[in-house]
């Protein structure tokens, strides 16, 4: 089953450099209740997924929804519904074949063809929207997040696991090495290795924006021109945390309830 939001907004105008704030204090201090899916979408839609036996989903780590078409990783194999949950095809395979994959991290969707981003192999595996193979690009470095730019470029963000990673993101060309690197500005002493699942990501905003947002970063960006500009900012009241606060995790308790990330 899966659930599709439409997410309610104020429409404004924002042309790259108006910092659009969003209000998101009153969805996160509910002291205690719940807060339900209706309090922040326009429409909920339930679409249950065909069971079969060659569509059964032993793990669901992610999914897009891309022209009437759901693509789904299922950790061995991805899936392919239409949008009232018919089951298409199966494609991909997880193993250490010269076209299998290790680990995907990250399904993108581009004109006429699906990306998956297998982070242990370094790989792009190109699939058309039917799930065939088309391509396996290499990347120069293992980057947690990628995302396609113009002329055949990517962009690459690397998170700061240890808090003196020096590398932040860096631009390149499958098979050829990184360029136009942007270096972390600060270093951080932390007592163990601390890893975020997709600390970092690349998203798709209104208008096919391209933007990109960091867990322990409270602005939402927009990437233009190999650039991140401001978009927009989460007002988080007194919940907000600094970047500093991700090398100090705290175990959970009394008072601490919520934490961005």
């Amino acid at each position: 089953m899966i659930l599709l939001l439409v997410a309610c907004s104020e429409k404004r105008q924002n042309d790259g450099q108006e910092l659009v704030t969003i209000d998101l204090k009153g969805l996160i201090q509910t002291d205690g209740k719940p807060v339900l899916l209706e309090d922040f979408a326009a429409s909920v839609t339930e679409v249950p997924l065909e069971t079969t036996d060659s569509s059964l989903i032993n793990y669901l780590g992610m999914l897009i929804y891309e022209d009437g078409r759901f693509y789904i990783n299922g950790d061995e194999q991805f899936y392919i519904f239409d949008k009232e949950g018919n089951f298409l095809k199966g494609f991909g395979h997880k193993g250490e074949g010269p076209e299998d994959f290790n680990r995907v991290e990250q399904i993108i969707a581009v004109p006429g063809k699906i990306l998956l981003y297998d982070l242990p192999k370094q790989n792009i595996l190109e699939y058309d929207r039917k799930g065939n193979l088309l391509d396996i690009l290499k990347v120069p470095f293992r980057f947690r997040a990628i995302t396609p730019l113009k002329n055949g470029e990517y962009m690459g963000y690397m998170s700061n696991y240890s808090g003196q990673e020096r590398l932040h993101f860096g631009v390149f060309e499958p098979g050829e090495e990184v360029r136009d690197s942007v270096f972390y500005t600060e270093q951080y002493q932390a007592e163990s290795l601390i890893v975020f699942y997709r600390e970092g990501q690349f998203l798709k905003g209104v208008n096919d924006q391209l933007l990109f947002k960091e867990y322990f970063n409270d602005t939402i960006f927009v990437v233009q021109d190999k650039k991140l500009q401001p978009a927009y900012f989460l007002d988080l009241g007194d919940r907000r945390t600094s970047y500093g606060d991700r090398f100090e995790p705290v175990e959970p308790g009394p008072g601490v309830d919520f934490l961005i990330c």
